[in-house]
């Protein structure tokens, strides 16, 4: 009997696991879904290669890279591979992924963005040095002495500040792949050895046939730093994306009261365990999902009211007695009640909302499948449009223009560098579902976002999202109040 494997995602049971057999198939579901922070990734080339390889491998069912927030969101069936296996493979082609639960991203970026600092900071007082040698503002001898001593500070920049595009290059190349990297390592690998040859051989080959000849050590050191900048500012872009993400993390409770006997003690978060027992207060998060077992409040003797608008959209506090359901994340606003812990940390809803957030903004609309692309190309496609460029200078302006035509080469692959393409369509998705979800508002992903303009009707039953509450009344006798009382009707602008 041929046996063929089938991921099946309709049928949820618990553990995320069943075998099933009809006819000759054997359905199987494991799978799992998650996202992965990345490390070294900087361009569409880049988020093109890691999506390509994850997609090599056999377990691996989907892969959306999403660049400006450096994450991959992965299914994947957990026992024919394992996250390792993803991060060994994904480490041969020069980039990591954080799979080590005691790994701390935030940590790791920090640490990375320092790094990055500290090198742009080098790179320019480099090319600043560079440039006074080289313009002659200080003599420091004859013109051989001069570039000899030019080559020691580029090389050392190079190496220093720029050695991540050069090892990420040769990572590449080995993978017959190309990003970014390859095209900063082309340009001031060139323009290096080109001025180191006429350093030693410019007067012995060029001055002979007339050719006028210079050096571009203060070039190759000033792409760097002008290289080094951009990842910078990319990096701040994205910590300002991501604020949407931290603000809904920090929804999250610290600390909790833990029920121990006839004693209360106070315990960080993660020291919360299933089936505990939690006082929560006036004006403290509730620190899980959980279930009331007795409440009281000034109000009302066997209820507490609990303002679960942050999670809802509900303005009205409410009603909680013995057997409610509360949510992590929430606030009592009158009352003190107790619970018992039903879902901790990551089984939270409040977790979920983060989750599908997350997800939503790793997640790729239509549109950014033909940026993709593109951008597969975009390397290579540069690389010829720079040899072109070589070439007819060369042929056209004989060996007289040689220089010239290496110069010109350099310059076509350098203004390719930034690669604003593969970056503008990722991020203005990722900073509309962050903005949206500081609003309340949960976009599922980036296809349902893309598709947004061609609704012409809204259909809402959620009180709170198109009224405003009226304050002035009694919340606890809410449903004895009529409508109209209770709340107001948003004033909506006139369309011009």
């Amino acid at each position: 009997m041929d046996i063929h494997y089938l991921c099946y995602e309709q049928i949820a049971l618990k553990n995320n696991a069943y075998l099933l057999y009809i006819n000759n198939f054997k359905i199987i579901q494991n799978t799992m879904k998650q996202i992965i922070p990345v490390i070294g990734m900087a361009c569409a080339g880049c988020a093109i290669n890691i999506e390509r390889k994850l997609n090599s491998l056999e377990g691996v069912t989907s892969v959306s890279v999403s660049l400006p927030s450096r994450t991959v969101l992965v299914d994947f069936d957990s026992e024919r591979i394992s996250l390792v296996d993803m991060k060994r493979e994904i480490n041969n082609i020069g980039y990591d992924l954080i799979v080590e639960r005691n790994e701390s991203i935030q940590e790791i970026e920090k640490q990375e963005y320092t790094s990055l600092k500290r090198k742009t900071i080098l790179a320019w007082l480099t090319s600043a040095l560079l440039m006074v040698i080289t313009m002659g503002w200080i003599s420091i001898g004859p013109v051989n002495s001069t570039n000899q001593i030019s080559i020691l500070i580029a090389a050392v920049t190079m190496i220093y500040c720029g050695g991540r595009f050069y090892v990420g290059a040769y990572k590449q190349l080995c993978n017959r792949t190309a990003n970014m990297d390859t095209l900063v390592a082309l340009s001031t690998g060139i323009a290096f050895l080109f001025s180191v040859f006429n350093t030693f051989l410019g007067n012995t080959i060029w001055t002979p046939r007339g050719i006028e000849w210079h050096t571009y050590f203060d070039t190759v050191v000033m792409i760097i730093a002008f290289v080094l900048t951009g990842r910078i500012i990319e990096e701040k872009a994205r910590d300002r994306m991501a604020s949407s993400i931290r603000q809904l993390m920090q929804l999250a409770p610290k600390t909790a009261h833990v029920i121990n006997g006839e004693t209360i003690v106070e315990v960080p978060i993660a020291a919360v365990k299933v089936g505990d027992l939690l006082e929560v207060r006036p004006g403290e998060k509730v620190p899980a999902d959980g279930e009331v077992i007795s409440a009281e409040s000034f109000m009302t003797a066997d209820a507490a009211y609990v303002d679960e608008s942050m999670i809802t959209g509900e303005p009205t506090p409410v009603e909680k007695k013995a057997n409610s359901q509360v949510l992590a994340g929430t606030i009592p606003s009158q009352g003190t009640f107790r619970m018992r812990a039903i879902k901790i940390d990551q089984d939270t809803a409040l977790a979920s909302i983060v989750r599908m957030v997350q997800q939503a903004q790793s997640s790729k609309a239509p549109v950014q499948r033909i940026v993709d692309k593109a951008a597969l190309v975009f390397v290579p496609t540069v690389a010829v449009i720079a040899l072109i460029t070589f070439l007819v200078w060369w042929l056209i302006g004989g060996t007289s223009s040689l220089p010239q035509a290496i110069v010109s080469a350099v310059a076509v692959l350098v203004i390719a560098c930034p690669c604003a393409m593969g970056l503008a369509t990722p991020t203005a998705l990722m900073v509309g579902i962050g903005k949206a979800a500081q609003k309340q508002i949960l976009i599922k992903d980036a296809a349902a976002l893309e598709r947004l303009h061609k609704i012409n009707v809204l259909v809402t039953d959620k009180t709170g999202t198109l009224t405003i509450p009226n304050q002035n009344i009694d919340f606890t006798k809410v449903q004895n109040i009529p409508l109209d009382e209770r709340e107001q009707l948003k004033p909506v602008p006139e369309k011009q």
